[in-house]
């Protein structure tokens, strides 16, 4: 494309562009003309609605790029109630730019409820300011809800037993009906409702459409592991479920740099709630692969998850790093575990990123008993012995440390570890320490809240919002990189590892006695060392 009309040029090589050289990935959502429906992840119709500041007609104010979000004051119910009468200037600075609200009311005066809730929010923009920001996005609707547009009531009339989905319901950035989860924080006396917990829900649709976004621009040959398997989960036979895959050839295998793996866990119905089939508990769930030559012996962690409370689960994991683990390319099998029962969507993607000069070409494994936890006292790093290996720069471009690192447990100790403690990796390679891994969102009051963005499931049931100890309930586990290229010698190196809690081996200080509590600390790796090699 000639550099006077493109108006992306920083667009990578390669990429899909559109007729002004920006990516198709950057591209709206064009409205849709149906078929609409009224059920979950069906595509909303249209509708007018005259508010305050006057008309709206979806289709008209549709961009393709904005997610819509709705909430019905209905007094009848006390979580509801509080988050209508909640202070919304958390809600207006959490929010991201791309989000239209609408409110409406169920009382017996909505001209007047809704009056007073737009009387609040001006308020709370003269205090924050961003009135700009938000002009025309925030909508405040007099009518009774009872009489507003049929598309709406249809949609709140098919819900009415469905949790809040009556009174609280969104559009996501593909036009669907969507839930909105729980619109609160669960403390000791219940459920605390707040305006806030509307933020998270655009920013988990903002995550979807990017990861979607990624998927259309790389054009990736995707390989299916799973489309809609009901993995039927429990603790005996159901806990495992074995699924088959085949892969490009072992040539084709060598043309990708990079992989990913997209996974959605799906409910009954995509309905919020245990009474709808949807589980509870932020479970460990494992996607394992089985060995080439035994596939009955399936020992290897490829992707750990930890389950959402009650709610569905969609995630994009880059796992580069194992590549080779599927070098040899054909029929693979996995074993998909865990005790949450789901439908499974799992597809792996594999592509060449032009800008990459290298690709992994080897992984050793190094320390680490995933999907198994051990236990983490005094004795750990007793059991960490010190590995060797060696490095050819004639052949290899470099290699890297790769971890999966989650801490498990709670409630056994002053310190509250391992889930939320900040249990500390330290590498040390060639008596050099290398960069520490470390996990200070563990303990915090809103660690996992905060990173909805990164693909933690919105406004979950239960203690969702915690920060956790390298995991965050309702996401995948990420993989982690230490880089040791600074330290590295050519011929045999000696990597050694342990790990810490506030710098020094940790020791346990027990509050609870029984010494095989499975509350007690325990720690769940798997490290690898990758090598890298050029293309």
């Amino acid at each position: 494309m000639r550099d006077d009309v493109d108006e992306c040029p920083d667009t990578p090589a390669n990429e899909p562009v559109n007729a002004m050289g920006c990516p198709i990935r950057l591209e709206a959502v064009p409205w849709s003309t149906g078929p609409y429906g009224s059920n979950i992840r069906d595509i909303a119709g249209d509708f007018t609605l005259e508010a305050l500041d006057g008309n709206l007609t979806f289709s008209e104010t549709w961009n393709g790029q904005d997610s819509w979000v709705f909430f019905v004051r209905s007094p009848s119910g006390p979580t509801l109630e509080q988050v209508w009468e909640s202070d919304p200037r958390a809600l207006l600075k959490e929010s991201p730019a791309n989000v239209h609200y609408v409110f409406f009311s169920t009382d017996t005066d909505p001209a007047a409820d809704v009056a007073a809730l737009k009387s609040r929010f001006v308020t709370a923009l003269g205090k924050i300011g961003g009135s700009e920001q938000w002009h025309g996005r925030l909508h405040f609707v007099p009518t009774p809800f009872a009489q507003v547009a049929p598309v709406l009531r249809a949609f709140s009339d098919t819900h009415t037993k469905h949790r809040y989905t009556s009174r609280a319901f969104a559009i996501d950035r593909f036009q669907r009906w969507r839930e909105v989860g729980m619109l609160g924080a669960l403390t000791g006396g219940g459920v605390v409702g707040e305006l806030r917990y509307l933020s998270r829900l655009p920013h988990g649709f903002n995550y979807e459409r990017a990861i979607e976004r990624e998927r259309a621009a790389l054009r990736p040959v995707e390989v299916v592991v799973a489309d809609g398997f009901v993995h039927p989960g429990g603790w005996e036979a159901g806990n495992k479920s074995r699924l088959e895959a085949t892969f490009p050839s072992a040539e084709q295998m060598k043309s990708f740099d990079s992989m990913a793996i997209y996974a959605f866990t799906t409910c009954p119905n995509h309905l919020d709630g245990a009474e709808n089939g949807c589980p509870e508990w932020d479970t460990a769930h494992h996607l394992m692969l089985c060995d080439e030559a035994v596939p009955s012996s399936c020992n290897t962690e490829f992707v750990p998850y930890i389950t959402s409370y009650h709610r569905e689960g969609e995630w994009r994991t880059d796992i580069t790093p194992l590549l080779p683990l599927l070098a040899s390319g054909g029929k693979r099998t996995f074993e998909y575990r865990g005790p949450n029962s789901y439908g499974l969507h799992l597809v792996i993607q594999l592509w060449n990123d032009p800008a990459k000069t290298e690709r992994p070409v080897a992984i050793e494994k190094l320390w680490g008993a995933a999907p198994d936890e051990t236990r983490w006292d005094e004795k750990y790093n007793g059991g960490l012995a010190p590995m060797t290996f060696d490095f050819d720069s004639k052949i290899a471009s470099r290699v890297e440390i790769v971890a999966s690192l989650t801490g498990h447990g709670w409630g056994s100790t002053g310190k509250n570890c391992a889930e939320f403690c900040n249990h500390q990796h330290q590498f040390t390679l060639n008596g050099k320490a290398l960069a520490l891994l470390e996990y200070p969102n563990a303990g915090t009051r809103e660690g996992c809240y905060e990173r909805v963005a990164q693909g933690v499931v919105p406004n979950q049931f239960g203690t969702w919002t915690l920060g956790r100890s390298g995991w965050c309930p309702g996401q995948d586990v990420k993989l982690e990189t230490v880089e040791v290229m600074g330290a590295i010698r050519s011929g045999q190196n000696t990597l050694d590892y342990k790990v810490q809690f506030k710098e020094k081996d940790y020791t346990p200080s027990y509050v609870i006695p029984e010494p095989n509590d499975p509350y007690f600390p325990h720690l769940r790796s798997q490290i690898w060392l990758v090598t890298y090699g050029p293309e």
